[in-house]
């Protein structure tokens, strides 16, 4: 079949869908001693760093939900070319990154059934691991970070999101619904029950988003698309959600044109994982994402696709691989040992957000981002004062100025503030000015050292 650019290979309804361890003489009782003192000063050194790298270091389990649907063969779809590449090469891309994706957990040509069992057993899976993270209060030193690609057709009715089984077809849309999956399934299982749990939900989508009506048997015709209106994650209360659509609200989302080339939401989340070097954390990651795929569709079919990027409370980030976050860790351990870590030319202020403080008599912190390296125990936030060393207990975002709306800003206020990167754990940072509440949150602007943000 000779391809068209101008002819997206989508299906009626939309393209693809949502989509990251003795005989020796006994010594004078002098040597024991010394021996016994050098052996104890080692030890304590020995302490001492360990205690230090688990205080900077986070454990993250990082789980990926994996599917590529393209053998679709009823109406009103159209078959697909590259969702199972797509997901091949997703999946070690993610594996190499430290992602778990077990057999039940990757899908190729799923049926509504296979995709309910796989999003219930994925699902199980990461509320387990919170439960467990809860139950052992480790909130401290684990998180979960959370992937989810689905590659295939979806669509949407009275504003639910569906991805559709190989087997989904029918003249009316009710059939189609029979053998899909609402992906407010699976949504609800990345949500925290409990706010002290680190959870990163990241979301991909590629998906036509072009309009398309079809008959319902109660009369009339259903809308099926993926509006940006109705984006399932936007609702959804919690610190870290990263949603990517593969293109704009009423576009297309280019196929492959043949089964061994990638789509180009897909080649351009490929790259931006892997050339020239890999991210440091998801929002760089998405952030390249955004500037390949117009770059990739211009380039293979001269045609304009753009992704359309949603964060929604993401107050901290997680780094991209495994590896990536001993590196970081181990330069937090330098600097904070380093003397004049702040030196004219490396240090730089910003607001973060420190946690949640609750006040009921004598005040309690719901939600703590912080330890001061000076005294046991949280102050009240009015008790911080200029020039108190704390330390990050989360990777936090930092921002040139309190992200709250004033009347110098008219946008929404997670925009009225540039984010300058991310501060990771366990970096000492010094108090400049602050706090300042809205609500429970409570930031404060501090002085680090630039070279430590990422």
């Amino acid at each position: 079949m000779t391809w068209n650019a101008n002819k997206p290979q989508c299906g009626i309804l939309s393209r693809r869908a949502w989509l990251i361890h003795d005989n020796q003489q006994v010594p004078p009782l002098k040597t024991r001693l010394i021996f016994k003192f050098l052996l104890g000063g080692l030890l304590f050194i020995l302490y001492g760093m360990t205690w230090a790298q688990e205080v900077d270091q986070k454990t993250i389990y990082r789980f990926a939900l994996v599917v590529g649907n393209k053998a679709y063969t009823g109406k009103p779809w159209r078959p697909l070319k590259a969702p199972v590449k797509d997901a091949k090469d997703l999946s070690d891309v993610l594996r190499n990154a430290g992602f778990q994706i077990d057999s039940d957990s990757y899908i190729e040509n799923g049926t509504g059934r296979d995709l309910r069992a796989a999003i219930d057993g994925f699902g199980t899976k990461v509320r387990q691991k919170r439960r467990d993270i809860l139950r052992r209060n480790a909130q401290d030193s684990e998180g979960i970070v959370v992937v989810v690609f689905f590659s295939g057709h979806g669509f949407m009715v009275d504003e639910a999101a569906y991805l559709a089984g190989v087997d989904a077809n029918g003249k009316y849309v009710e059939e189609i619904m029979q053998q899909s999956v609402k992906l407010n399934r699976l949504v609800q299982d990345l949500t925290p029950d409990e706010r002290d749990v680190d959870l990163l939900s990241i979301l991909l989508i590629d998906a036509c988003r072009s309009q398309a009506n079809m008959p319902s048997k109660s009369g009339g015709a259903a809308k099926s698309m993926l509006a940006n209106s109705t984006n399932p994650f936007r609702q959804i209360s919690g610190f870290g959600r990263i949603s990517v659509f593969a293109t704009t609200d009423g576009k297309v989302s280019f196929d492959g044109r043949n089964e061994g080339e990638n789509s180009v939401f897909t080649a351009a989340l490929l790259e931006a994982a892997q050339k020239p070097s890999s991210p440091k954390n998801f929002s760089d990651f998405v952030e390249r994402v955004g500037m390949l795929t117009p770059k990739i569709a211009k380039q293979r079919f001269s045609i304009e696709q753009y992704p359309e990027i949603y964060k929604t409370g993401a107050a901290y980030d997680f780094y991209w691989s495994q590896g990536q976050a001993k590196d970081v860790q181990n330069n937090v351990l330098a600097l904070n040992s380093a003397k004049g870590a702040n030196d004219a030319g490396t240090s730089r202020l910003g607001w973060i957000w420190i946690g949640d403080y609750s006040k009921n008599g004598t005040g309690i912190w719901d939600v703590s981002r912080f330890a001061v390296t000076d005294s046991q125990g949280l102050p009240a936030p009015s008790e911080l004062r200029v020039g108190q060393e704390i330390q990050i207990r989360a990777n936090l975002n930092v921002r040139d100025k309190f992200p709250i709306r004033d009347s110098n800003c008219t946008k929404k206020y997670q925009e009225c503030a540039a984010l300058l990167g991310t501060i990771p754990k366990g970096l000492k940072v010094e108090i400049a000015e602050g706090p300042r509440a809205f609500g429970q949150q409570n930031w404060v602007k501090v002085k680090f050292n630039a070279k430590a943000i990422y």
